[in-house]
């Protein structure tokens, strides 16, 4: 009932909600199912150094780049 309450203000007031702590997959649908737009957590990646992230999200080509 709260998730469904603070989904329901953020809307009345166009508010952007972001879910944070999402570390499992019934938690991340449980949330979608609500109308959340946005998520983090370690669901989606574990903390990573930035040269780990540039290669894995940009391509390992342009890591040497940045």
């Amino acid at each position: 009932a709260l998730v469904d309450t603070i989904m329901t203000m953020a809307r009345h007031i166009d508010l952007d909600v972001v879910a944070e702590g999402v570390e499992t997959e019934p938690v991340f649908s449980f949330l979608r199912e609500r109308g959340c737009p946005t998520f983090q957590g370690y669901f989606f990646g574990r903390p990573c150094t930035s040269e780990e992230f540039t290669a894995r999200f940009l391509g390992a080509d342009q890591a040497s780049v940045i």
